[in-house]
């Protein structure tokens, strides 16, 4: 699952770059959130 998941964020990232970036941060907030309301 990972490998395949991998397999195509490459291919993701080669054709929507911005986007990707985009996705990843809205990621790293969430995770963020998470963080913060668990401690």
């Amino acid at each position: 699952f990972l490998l395949n998941d991998k397999i195509s964020l490459k291919k993701y990232i080669n054709t929507n770059e911005s986007d990707f970036q985009a996705a990843v941060l809205d990621l790293l907030v969430q995770l963020l959130l998470i963080c913060v309301n668990n401690s």
